[in-house]
């Protein structure tokens, strides 16, 4: 693909991604027009009852849109699910727009478990199949993860709540992980020594 014809491809997407966002705040404005005093009656019990299916429900980002629903639930109770659900959702889809700017990190980290998870199978339309190079990119986030989970857990105090927290979900379902950088190193590259018989 030519690099003026690629260059206005990927603005179209990224004002895409833009009218997406601005489209979930407005469907989610009217959120205000729910009764506050009604949610007394039918607060939230403590869990979100959406099932968490791939690493992407577990991201940092996914993460904290998670906490503004629990906080919209405890506003607005559970009259409404479909108001609140698009409501985080818009949230979302802006935290996530501003972070590809302002976070590099934080978005990375959501984009590369979205691709491990299509790699898996998470979010592939029906009757379709991934291509080797979904497998390839699915791969390769799996391995910037681990590199990032390492980072996180040599220095937790430097990253957010929600980063820990991503981390020790990943850790505690990727025992490999546990591995320091040189145990995973030389794991990978065997030394060379001569074993006696």
């Amino acid at each position: 693909m030519p690099a003026v014809r690629q260059k206005l491809h990927l603005s179209h997407c990224a004002d895409f991604r833009d009218r997406l966002s601005l489209y979930h705040a407005i469907r989610a404005s009217h959120l205000n027009t729910l009764d506050v005093a009604l949610s007394i009656q039918h607060r939230l019990g403590g869990e979100l009852k959406r099932e968490k299916v791939g690493w992407q429900d577990f991201t940092s980002l996914s993460l904290f849109a998670d906490d503004v629903e629990s906080l919209l639930r405890d506003l607005y109770g559970e009259l409404d699910n479909e108001a609140i659900v698009r409501g985080r959702r818009a949230v979302f889809g802006i935290v996530e727009e501003f972070t590809k700017y302002l976070r590099k990190d934080l978005w990375q980290e959501h984009q590369n478990a979205e691709a491990v998870d299509y790699m898996c199978g998470i979010g592939v339309p029906e009757g379709c199949g991934i291509h080797g190079s979904d497998d390839r990119r699915g791969h390769c986030a799996a391995h910037d993860l681990e590199i990032r989970v390492r980072a996180v857990r040599a220095n937790p105090s430097g990253f957010s709540k929600y980063t820990v927290m991503f981390v020790d979900e990943l850790f505690a379902n990727r025992r490999h992980l546990a591995q320091t950088a040189e145990e995973a190193a030389s794991a990978l590259h065997p030394t060379t020594e001569e074993v006696p018989f």
